[in-house]
């Protein structure tokens, strides 16, 4: 799987996390948040027959009444990628649209397709969660692409509030598609004392 692949999941990947848990409440979810909160995920995706797996800790750096300075650091294969910053503004409800423009994923149009509760168990805790259905489709990269993605928010837990995430991807013309199974489940959180 080519590395520009993975970019593409993990930035899909997070824009939705994000965006679902705005989409839950038409706000924004770092409005609530301090700096020092983070919240650490595992990834893994899957395609043509090889598993990728990677660990991204969010992690809020900065933060004024106009906006928040989030790092994402991202571990793969055993290497420490440099963190990579993204600018929230607060004054607004978060803007999904505006987010995938921002990390190069503009033309990927969102449509809820289902909604609920459900508690979901992860490393021996159990969490009160929303889940987001979504349909996906448009070009990421430049690449043609649909997708279908349940995502699971806990509003107890710091920034995104991502529980976990499941997403299959098709990316490609018809006929050399390639898909891909990507999920990412909470590992740990912790908020600034």
């Amino acid at each position: 799987m080519k590395r520009t692949g993975y970019a593409a999941a993990l930035a899909i990947a997070a824009l939705f996390a994000v965006g679902a848990a705005a989409a839950e409440t038409q706000d924004n979810p770092f409005r609530n948040a301090k700096v020092g909160d983070w919240i650490r995920h595992r990834m893994k995706t899957g395609a043509q027959g090889q598993t990728q797996e990677m660990t991204i800790t969010m992690t809020l750096k900065a933060k004024t009444e106009q906006e928040a300075t989030v790092a994402v650091a991202v571990e793969l294969a055993g290497m420490k990628m440099p963190a990579q910053e993204q600018k929230i503004p607060l004054d607004e409800p978060y803007d999904i649209a505006k987010a995938q423009a921002t990390a190069a994923a503009a033309g990927v149009k969102t449509e809820i397709v289902g909604q609920g509760e459900e508690k979901v168990s992860l490393g021996g805790k159990t969490y009160a969660c929303r889940w987001i259905e979504t349909d996906l489709s448009g070009a990421a990269e430049a690449v043609p692409m649909k997708a279908k993605s349940k995502i699971w928010i806990c509003k107890d837990l710091p920034l995104s509030g991502l529980v976990k995430l499941e997403t299959t991807m098709e990316n490609g013309e018809d006929g050399q598609a390639m898909t891909s199974v990507t999920t990412m489940e909470l590992v740990d959180s912790g908020r600034a004392p």
